[in-house]
């Protein structure tokens, strides 16, 4: 089963997956409570709120079948087949207001968005080998949103999202940039 989500839900899915890898990626070598303040608590309600609302009560829990899907996606496909697969998806994109993930990923997406939120909570500083785990979490996050949702022009302008210690040298992005006021909308609906 699959479950159908809008762009706006996609680009901050992205968007929040993003800013988790800038960030922890930072507080390997920062203080933990200067990314504690980063991540106020109306970015973390924010967060929460989209997690909440994307859950399923059905969703599929198997991230067995999501670890094979990254495996076979960073072992077996060739760039041809990428290269084709962006072609389809840039002639067909204007087209396409909603989008579909796996159960499956979606779940695991929730549930590394949800650890990050959890590890922001934690008053002494995770050490850096669960950091990092939580890092490349979130990477596979946003790359299996990104394959799932090619052809979204916002998702390669998401790649600058501002995060903690963003680096001065380039132009950050906010969400609020990405997505107008008028075009937000928050339905997710299961595709049988």
């Amino acid at each position: 089963m699959s479950v159908r989500l809008t762009k706006e839900q996609i680009i901050r899915l992205f968007c929040y997956c993003r800013e988790g890898v800038g960030s922890v990626h930072r507080a390997l070598f920062a203080r933990w409570p200067e990314l504690q303040a980063y991540y106020t608590a109306q970015k973390r309600a924010d967060i929460r709120r989209l997690t909440e609302k994307l859950t399923v009560p059905h969703i599929a829990q198997d991230n067995r079948s999501v670890e094979r899907i990254l495996e076979t996606m960073h072992s077996f496909w060739p760039e041809t087949v990428f290269g084709l697969r962006t072609l389809w998806h840039k002639a067909a994109r204007r087209w396409k207001s909603h989008w579909q993930l796996p159960d499956s990923v979606l779940h695991f997406i929730i549930m590394k968005l949800e650890a990050l939120l959890s590890v922001l909570d934690q008053l002494d500083k995770p050490a850096n080998e669960s950091l990092i785990e939580l890092r490349m979490g979130l990477c596979d996050c946003e790359f299996l949103i990104d394959f799932y949702c090619h052809g979204i022009p916002k998702l390669v302008k998401a790649q600058n999202i501002d995060h903690f210690e963003f680096p001065y040298r380039l132009t950050p992005v906010s969400i609020e940039e990405l997505i107008p006021a008028t075009n937000r909308r928050q339905e997710a609906m299961p595709i049988t």
